[in-house]
């Protein structure tokens, strides 16, 4: 009975009498799908190849192996190498290289996202979890970009209980420390305090139950998990049960648990599709951000991208090739069951699902749908090259191209110390620590080769190189053409004027935000010049509006100490998060 063997008879029967009354129209134009079907785009973080029960059994993921095996399996799903710039392509269609990829970047403001599409075409659109698509002014909110509600952090990353931004996301994203939950544009208040699945949960639900009736809903949940910092063992308890049981060591299964609450989700997920009467027209695509991080550290989650090289950030097949699968009641039962070996893009997603939800709207150039694809009414995908970065790919990523041409693969530039390795299938274990590659994460420690080719078809694990084979020649001048043609097509999106801004003047707007909002971060470049220069010149004009120093003195405007919502905020965030059992 799979999915269905937790109802009962009258519920099953139910089930049984809904679908066959309901209506199967299918609209040849689309693919074989049914008109505006339910679409729940569903987004881990971190997710490596290996971290998924059905290409590696020592993880626990029965809800992503079921739909999986149920749905639409395809095995060569690419992104981009870390967050921002793959969040981006998903939500705009762009290829990275024509839009974002590198980090201080930002979608502009008239740049179309796929939430703006689906509201258009009819939807009634919701996000849960993570954003990091903006977060300065309140125009770069999700529920300004196209979204009728949301709730979660708009930064890289969060403590799983106390949504305090993590290190990593201060100065990255917020100029200063404080709580990153928002509701609709403004603080989740209330909502903070307690591990981060159990509002996620909440509010799929809110979702589900509450949209309007009378139109199909877009649901686009980004997960926290597999992201660092972890929540620690206390939290991971019961997650972790499964893992010990099989005997796993405790730095494997603090990762693995996280995955397995992300499995959690995805179970509870399903069954409110199902409360709601929603199942049979919804379609739930299930994608990570990126592959695996790895870092050797063991008090930061560990992922796991086996047996494929590389890790997040890298170019290899571990960085960029992930975990996906698409399944659901709207899926045609012929479709149901298969594994697809073609080529799929994060950037595809856009046109695919316009195409779906009848948008008549242009997709971005490179964005390919895959609707036929999917359903099998076209035996190959439309895809056949994918350029993975090219030109200024930034220093995240050590300034590395790459481009997928047929089965061979070109990487362009120097990968860092460490970035090549393999784990193994029980990666994080206890010899772990033993293991970190020599000069990994040290400035200037870079392979000797800068160029490498690979057949990814005999060699999805890029172990032979063969740039210095006697067939490389031509292989690598198409490559090349191919990757130049790519350079010449870039069309980057802007760079953030925000950060322009010093750090005093950054520091002091954000807390004065922050301190208004009792404690919750918020938009705290909204209403301020949108370039350095213009506020220089504004400066000139009004003394008054001159920055905060260092020292805190200042006699610009300030929030009202008679604000009941003011509080004087105390960052303790490092002392809860080493204060939390497992550390």
């Amino acid at each position: 009975m799979g999915e269905l063997s937790s109802l009962s008879m009258g519920e099953l029967s139910s089930l049984w009498r809904e679908h066959r009354d309901q209506p199967q129209t299918l609209a040849p134009q689309q693919g074989g799908f049914p008109h505006q079907p339910h679409v729940v785009l569903w987004l881990t973080d971190d997710q490596g190849w290996s971290n998924v029960g059905y290409h590696n059994p020592h993880y626990h993921t029965p809800n992503m192996d079921r739909l999986a095996k149920k749905g639409v399996t395809l095995e060569r799903h690419y992104t981009f190498p870390w967050c921002a710039p793959s969040r981006a392509s998903l939500m705009t269609g762009r290829m990275p290289h024509r839009g974002f990829q590198e980090a201080g970047q930002r979608v502009p403001q008239d740049v179309r996202m796929l939430s703006q599409l689906m509201r258009d075409a009819g939807y009634s659109t919701h996000h849960v979890g993570k954003w990091h698509l903006g977060l300065t002014r309140a125009w770069q909110y999700p529920t300004s970009r196209g979204f009728d509600t949301s709730l979660g952090f708009m930064g890289g990353g969060v403590d799983y209980v106390s949504s305090r931004i993590s290190d990593h996301a201060l100065g990255d994203d917020w100029s200063c420390a404080g709580v990153d939950l928002q509701q609709n544009g403004g603080p989740a208040t209330g909502r903070d305090g307690v591990f981060s699945g159990t509002w996620v949960s909440a509010e799929i639900d809110w979702a589900v139950y509450n949209r309007t009736q009378s139109k199909p809903m877009f649901l686009y949940v980004a997960l926290q998990a597999m992201h660092s910092p972890t929540p620690g063992v206390e939290v991971l308890r019961p997650y972790m049960a499964h893992y010990r049981e099989q005997k796993e060591g405790p730095l494997f299964a603090a990762s693995a648990a996280l995955i397995s609450h992300a499995d959690e989700l995805l179970g509870r997920l399903m069954r409110s599709l199902r409360g709601a009467g929603m199942w049979d027209s919804s379609l739930v695509i299930h994608l990570s951000d990126n592959g695996g991080q790895v870092n050797w550290v063991e008090e930061e989650v560990q992922g796991n991208n086996w047996p494929l090289r590389g890790m997040k950030r890298s170019l290899f097949e571990g960085g960029v090739r992930v975990p996906a699968f698409v399944g659901g009641g709207a899926l045609p039962y012929s479709a149901r069951g298969r594994v697809l070996d073609g080529y799929v893009h994060l950037a595809d997603w856009f046109a695919t699902l316009k195409e779906l939800a009848g948008s008549s709207e242009e997709a971005p150039q490179g964005s390919m749908s895959m609707a036929s694809y999917l359903v099998g009414a076209a035996g190959e995908s439309p895809r056949k090259e994918v350029v993975l970065a090219a030109g200024n790919s930034g220093s995240t990523i050590n300034f590395v191209e790459a481009v997928i041409q047929g089965p061979w693969k070109l990487i362009n530039g120097s990968t860092p110390c460490g970035w090549d390795t393999y784990q193994g299938s029980h990666f994080p274990n206890r010899s772990s620590s033993a293991t970190r590659p020599p000069g990994f994460m040290q400035p200037g420690c870079d392979s000797a080769a800068t160029t490498l080719l690979f057949n990814i078809d005999t060699d999805p694990h890029e172990a032979n190189n063969l740039a210095d084979s006697p067939m490389a020649g031509e292989r690598l001048a198409e490559l090349f053409e191919l990757l130049s043609q790519a350079r010449s097509e870039a069309t980057p999106f802007e760079m953030d004027h925000d950060r322009a801004f010093d750090h005093a003047t950054q520091l002091s707007w954000c807390e004065g935000v922050r301190d208004a909002r009792g404690g919750y971060l918020g938009p705290y470049m909204e209403g301020r010049p949108a370039t350095r220069g213009e506020y220089e010149a504004q400066l000139r004009v009004n003394p008054q509006l001159r920055r905060r120093p260092l020292d805190g003195s200042s006699d610009a405007p300030r929030p009202s100490d008679t604000d009941a919502a003011r509080v004087v905020y105390t960052d303790d965030w490092r002392a809860l998060h080493n204060a939390r059992p497992g550390f």
